[in-house]
C-alpha cells in the first residue's frame, strides 16, 4: 500500500508544485488550476484526499464537509483531519480501502495499474490502455481489460511523458540503438545485485524508471559513446567503444545504465568472478558464470502482519550464477534452467512448447514440482515478453546544459555517484583533446600498478591531483569546475600524468607502497615538488634531494600529520615548496617544517616521539622505516636487514639466569625484546657472524667505526645481558642526539657517516 502512496505522490509531483503540506501529510501539492490537495493516510490505514472545491464527477466514497467557519476553529488542527487553508471550506475524502483510493486516482488523473505500478500515462501516446480510466465503481481489472475504450478522463496526460515497454523489447535496443555516454561511470553490481533485479521482475515489483537521451542529428561527434557490457569481468572498469557512424541513431541512457546492463548479463551474457586465492594473471583464477533458476522452488510467501520474520529483501525465487563449463544437475525436485533460454520462445506458442519439453515431458519431477516449474515458466516468460515492466523517459533536448543536470539530478540516488564522478562528467563534456574518462582510468590503471596501495587511487584523487598541480583550489566542489579551470587541467594533462607517474616510481624506489604507502596524499604532495622543481620536461630528483624526502615522508606516517585538516596541511606546503623554490632547487624540509610547526603539527622530534619509536615493535609495518632514520638511506637501499641486536633467544628465562640477571630484573630486560630501542640493521657479512657466535662475544667484535655507524654505545663494559638496562639508557641517549636533530641533519652531506669498513 505504501508503494502506491509514493507512486501516487510521485505522479503528482510531475504535474504540480509541491506546497509545504502540515505534518500529518503525506503529500500536499498546489494544481496548476490553483487548487490545494493533500493525500493523507492515518493510523486506521484510511486513505484521504482533500480539496478547496468539490469533485463533482468523483467515484462515490464518504465525505466529511467543513466549512469555514468550522475550519477557522483551531481544536480542528488537533483531529485527523488537515485543513489547506484557514477560512476556507474543506471537503474531507475518506477511502477506507486501497480500492477506492486506485478508483479515485484512476478517475481523477488518468491513471493506469499495470503490475502493481501505478504510473502516469499521456492519453496521446501508447495503447488505449494508455490513457484508461475508471468509473465510479467500476473494477480496476475491468478498466486493464477495456483496451478500446477511448480516454474521457479529466486532467488526462502526463507532463514528464513516460512510456512503458517489455524487458525483451529494451534489450533489442541495447547496443542497437541505446548507449552509454562517457560521462558515465563504469558498471558496479554485484551477481547479487543481478539476482535480486530478477526476483523484483518476477515478482511484479517495480525496477525503477529509466531516462535515455536522443542524440540530436549532427551531433554525434561531440560524445564519446560506449556500448553495454555483455560479458562482464568482474573489477573491468571498461567499455568498448560504440563503433557507430555518425548518421546512426543514438539515445544515449542518462539513468538506468547498471539495471540494463544487468537485464543483459542475466539474459544474454555472463558474469566473471575471480576465485579465491588465486592470482588474477593466472589462467584458472576466473569462473564465467550465467544466470540460472530453479524452476521447481517454491517461491517465498509473503511476510504478513502476524509473521513478519521474512525479509522484504529477501529473494523469492531461486536464482543463481553457475559456472559456464559446469552447469547445474537437476536433482530430486529440482529443476535448474538457464534464464536466457527464455529468449528463444518470443510467442505464446513457444512458450507452451517450451513448457511441455522442460515440465510436462520432465519425469523426475513430483506433480508438486511439475506444477510449480510450470508456473515458474511462465511467470519468467510473462516478466521478460508480457509485463511492461519498463518505464522510461526520453530527453530529446539539444541544450548540453539541461542534459547533464538531468544526468547529475537523475544519478544523485540510488547507488550514489560519488562527487568526483558527476565532476567527471562536466569534463568530460568540456575537453575536446582528450576522452576524460579513458584518460583517468589509464592513470589510475598505471599508479595502481606501481603503488599497489592499500586503498584505491579514485577518480576524485586524480581530480584533486590535477588541480593541485595547477596551483589551484584543490577541493572537489562543482565551483572548481568552471570553464576556465577545466581548460587548464586539459592544456596541462600530459605534464600531470608525467609528473604522477614519475612520482609514483620514485616512492616505489624509496620503498613506500603496498603496505608501507600510509597514504596516496603523499604521492600529490612530492608530485607537486617535483613538478616545480622541474621547469623544464625532463623530471629528475638528485640523490641529497631523495633522502630529504625519505626521512619527510617517515615522519609524516610517523606523526600522521596527513590524517587531520588535510586541505590546510596541503595548502601549507604548496606555499612553502612554491616561495622557497625561488632561486633555489634543494628539498626545502627545514622550511615545510617550520611551516607545519606554526599549523601546531610539528616535524620535529621530542620526547614523547622517542618513547614512541624505542618501544615500537620490530615486526610493526613502519619499523624498518623508522629505523632507517638513523641510517644514511633506505635499508634495501643499503642491503641491509633489520635485527634485534639482542636475539630472542637470548631472552629465554634459561638464557637469562646463565647471565647472571637475577629474577627481579628479569621482566624490565624481557620488555626489551624486539623494540626498536635494540633495532639494528646488518648486512650480509655481519649477519654471518651475528647468528654464529653467543651474544657477548657477537657484540665484542663490533668496531668502534661500526658501533658509531649503529649508533650504538661506545663503552665495552656495556655489551652484557646483566648490563642491558644500562645499554639501553646509553643506547636511549645516543638516539636523542641523532633524531631531535632530524630536520636539521637534512641539510648535511646523506654520507657524513660512511659505513664501517
Amino acid at each position: 500500500m505504501s508503494d502506491i502512496v509514493k507512486m501516487a505522490e510521485a505522479w503528482c509531483a510531475t504535474r504540480t508544485r509541491r506546497i509545504a503540506p502540515p505534518s500529518n501529510y503525506i503529500a500536499g501539492f498546489e494544481m496548476p488550476n490553483g487548487r490545494q490537495i493533500a493525500l493523507e493516510r492515518n493510523r486506521a490505514q484510511v486513505y484521504v484526499w482533500t480539496e478547496q472545491v468539490s469533485l463533482d464527477a468523483a467515484p462515490a466514497a464518504p465525505v466529511r464537509i467543513y466549512s469555514a467557519e468550522k475550519s477557522r476553529n483551531s481544536n480542528l488542527n488537533a483531529k485527523n483531519c488537515p485543513r489547506l487553508s484557514v477560512g476556507n471550506p474543506v471537503l474531507y475524502w475518506i477511502f477506507h480501502t486501497l480500492d477506492e483510493l486506485v478508483h479515485f486516482l484512476i478517475w481523477y488523473g488518468g491513471f493506469r495499474l499495470n503490475g502493481g505500478v501505478v504510473e502516469a500515462q499521456p492519453a496521446e501516446v501508447g495503447p488505449a490502455l494508455a490513457g484508461t480510466c475508471n468509473a465510479p465503481g467500476q473494477s480496476i481489472d475491468t478498466a486493464r481489460t477495456n483496451e478500446t475504450r477511448s480516454n474521457s478522463c479529466s486532467n488526462s496526460g502526463a507532463y514528464m511523458g513516460y512510456q512503458t515497454t517489455t524487458v525483451a523489447d529494451t534489450l533489442n535496443r541495447i547496443n542497437r540503438e541505446l548507449f552509454i555516454p562517457a560521462i558515465q561511470r563504469p558498471y558496479v553490481w554485484t551477481p547479487e545485485q543481478i539476482i535480486r533485479l530478477f526476483d523484483s521482475l518476477m515478482r511484479g515489483y517495480p525496477i525503477g524508471a529509466l531516462m535515455f537521451w536522443d542524440l540530436p542529428p549532427g551531433s554525434r561527434d561531440d560524445w564519446e559513446i560506449y556500448r553495454f557490457v555483455t560479458h562482464f569481468r568482474m573489477g573491468s572498469i571498461h567499455n568498448e567503444p560504440s563503433g557507430l557512424s555518425a548518421d546512426d541513431r543514438v539515445s544515449l541512457v542518462l539513468d538506468g545504465q547498471q539495471r540494463l546492463t544487468s537485464l543483459l548479463i542475466g539474459l544474454q551474457g555472463s558474469y566473471t568472478v575471480k576465485r579465491k586465492h588465486k592470482r588474477k594473471a593466472t589462467d584458472d583464477a576466473w569462473d564465467e558464470k550465467i544466470l540460472f533458476i530453479d524452476l521447481a522452488h517454491a517461491p517465498e510467501v509473503e511476510a504478513d502482519e502476524e509473521n513478519d520474520e521474512l525479509s522484504p529483501i529477501a529473494e523469492h525465487y531461486r536464482f543463481e550464477f553457475v559456472d559456464q563449463a559446469h552447469p547445474p544437475v537437476s536433482k530430486g525436485d529440482e529443476l535448474w534452467f538457464e534464464v536466457g533460454l527464455i529468449l528463444a520462445a518470443p510467442t505464446p506458442e513457444e512458450r507452451d512448447v517450451m513448457v511441455q519439453n522442460w515440465v510436462e515431458a520432465n519425469l523426475n519431477l513430483s506433480e508438486i514440482g511439475r506444477m510449480m516449474a510450470r508456473n515458474n515458466l511462465m511467470r519468467l516468460w510473462d516478466a521478460v515478453w508480457h509485463d511492461r515492466a519498463v518505464a522510461y523517459f526520453t530527453e530529446r533536448s539539444d541544450s548540453y546544459d539541461r542534459v547533464l543536470d538531468i544526468f547529475i539530478r537523475a544519478n544523485d540516488g540510488g547507488t550514489r555517484l560519488s562527487r568526483s564522478d558527476l565532476l567527471m562528467s562536466v569534463i568530460t563534456l568540456r575537453w575536446e583533446r582528450f576522452n576524460a574518462r579513458e584518460e583517468t582510468e589509464a592513470l589510475i590503471d598505471a599508479l595502481t600498478e606501481s603503488l599497489n596501495p592499500k586503498r584505491a587511487i579514485t577518480r576524485e584523487f586524480v581530480l584533486r591531483a590535477a588541480l593541485f598541480l595547477n596551483d589551484l583550489d584543490f577541493s572537489i566542489k562543482v565551483q572548481n569546475f568552471v570553464p576556465a579551470n577545466i581548460r587548464v587541467l586539459e592544456q596541462s594533462w600530459e605534464r600531470t600524468k608525467e609528473v604522477l607517474r614519475f612520482t609514483a616510481r620514485v616512492l616505489r624506489e624509496m620503498g613506500f607502497y603496498g603496505e608501507r604507502l600510509f597514504s596516496t596524499n603523499v604521492v600529490m604532495l612530492l608530485a607537486y615538488y617535483l613538478h616545480r622543481s622541474n621547469p623544464s620536461a625532463e623530471l629528475r630528483l638528485a640523490d641529497a634531494d631523495r633522502q630529504r624526502i625519505r626521512r619527510w615522508l617517515v615522519l609524516l606516517d610517523f606523526k600522521s600529520l596527513l590524517s587531520l585538516q588535510t586541505g590546510a596541511t596541503f595548502s601549507t606546503y604548496r606555499s612553502v615548496v612554491r616561495r622557497n623554490l625561488q632561486g633555489r632547487s634543494d628539498f626545502p624540509l627545514a622550511e615545510i617544517a617550520d611551516g607545519f610547526g606554526r599549523m601546531g603539527r610539528s616535524l620535529e622530534f621530542g620526547e614523547s616521539d622517542l618513547r614512541t619509536w624505542t618501544s615500537t615493535p620490530l615486526e610493526a609495518s613502519n619499523a624498518e622505516a623508522l629505523l632507517s632514520l638513523i641510517y644514511p638511506d633506505d635499508l634495501p637501499n643499503l642491503r641491509r636487514r633489520a635485527l634485534p641486536f639482542v636475539q630472542s633467544r637470548f631472552f629465554m628465562p634459561d638464557e637469562l639466569h646463565r647471565a647472571g640477571v637475577p629474577d627481579a630484573l628479569m621482566p624490565a630486560v624481557q620488555g626489551f625484546a624486539n623494540k626498536l630501542i635494540l633495532g639494528v640493521a646488518l648486512d650480509t657479512r655481519e649477519q654471518e657472524s651475528y647468528f654464529a657466535l653467543p651474544f657477548e662475544q657477537w657484540a665484542a667484535s663490533l668496531s668502534p667505526e661500526a658501533r658509531a655507524f649503529h649508533c650504538l654505545p661506545d663503552d665495552p663494559a656495556l655489551y652484557s645481558l646483566d648490563r642491558l638496562p644500562q645499554w639501553v639508557s646509553a643506547r636511549r641517549a645516543l638516539l636523542s642526539q641523532k633524531l631531535f636533530g632530524l630536520i636539521a641533519a637534512a641539510d648535511e652531506p646523506a654520507d657524513s657517516i660512511s659505513e664501517p669498513a
